[in-house]
């Protein structure tokens, strides 16, 4: 954390950089700022979370394509509109078109479900609703695992999302994803990378996918686990009888 808080992390923006100082071109992006942001909550850092949330809030409401378009990168400009470096595919996600980093929404709204839990935040909760809905009523391309396994992550942020809003209708699209991860698992119990990107995957690359899904369908479970106890808290319900029974 002493690293990404000196040597990750955008001083002025709260962002996350993605390459190492010697390589470095000034982007931020989605996926990056929120692992450090949730790292951060974990580690009990609030000033590093609470920059990467600033992060996001500017990215929101800095969107001009919403619903479909989401841009997911951020530079010493300002929104990264323009793909200048190569990186269309992870900055610019188009909801209607098939092969997209659809994962953008799923772990952003994990963080932000995250940082509302630990802030009571508002304007985290909108973000992280909004970001999911992106998800939501984008094209069932996105579930075409035989292609693309972008998908990935709307569970988790989804699950996330339930807990602190479970009146949403964020369980529904847990459970079709709990679908998804049964439907494009391989006999062996391996996942492998999306069709599109690696043509012929190899016993590296489905050991590396194979642990990133464990972990989302792992939290996924702690949050339906956890639904009927921690959600209410989650939620801000403080209910006195739950504080008694608790104590």
């Amino acid at each position: 954390m002493d690293t990404m808080r000196k040597s990750f992390q955008d001083p002025e923006t709260g962002g996350a950089f993605m390459e190492r100082q010697e390589a470095r071109t000034g982007r931020q992006f989605v996926f990056p700022t929120a692992q450090l942001g949730l790292a951060a909550l974990a580690s009990g850092q609030s000033d590093v979370a609470q920059a990467a949330f600033g992060w996001f809030d500017r990215l929101w409401a800095a969107q001009p394509e919403l619903p479909h378009v989401l841009y997911a990168s951020w530079g010493p400009n300002g929104l990264r509109t323009v793909a200048d470096q190569d990186d269309e595919f992870i900055s610019r996600v188009d909801f209607r078109e098939p092969r997209q980093a659809f994962y953008n929404p799923g772990i952003g709204a994990a963080f932000l479900s995250r940082y509302y839990m630990v802030t009571r935040d508002e304007r985290a909760r909108e973000i992280a609703t909004g970001m999911l809905r992106l998800s939501a009523s984008g094209t069932e391309a996105q579930y075409n695992h035989w292609e693309s396994m972008q998908i990935c992550k709307f569970g988790w942020g989804s699950a996330m999302a339930a807990e602190i809003d479970p009146a949403g209708d964020h369980l529904k699209h847990v459970l079709r994803m709990a679908r998804w991860y049964i439907d494009s698992q391989r006999p062996d119990g391996s996942w492998v990378p999306s069709g599109f990107l690696v043509a012929e995957p190899n016993d590296s690359h489905a050991i590396e996918k194979t642990a990133e899904h464990t972990l989302w369908v792992h939290m996924m479970l702690t949050s339906l686990a956890a639904a009927a106890d921690r959600g209410p808290v989650a939620a801000g319900q403080q209910s006195p009888q739950r504080t008694l029974a608790a104590v």
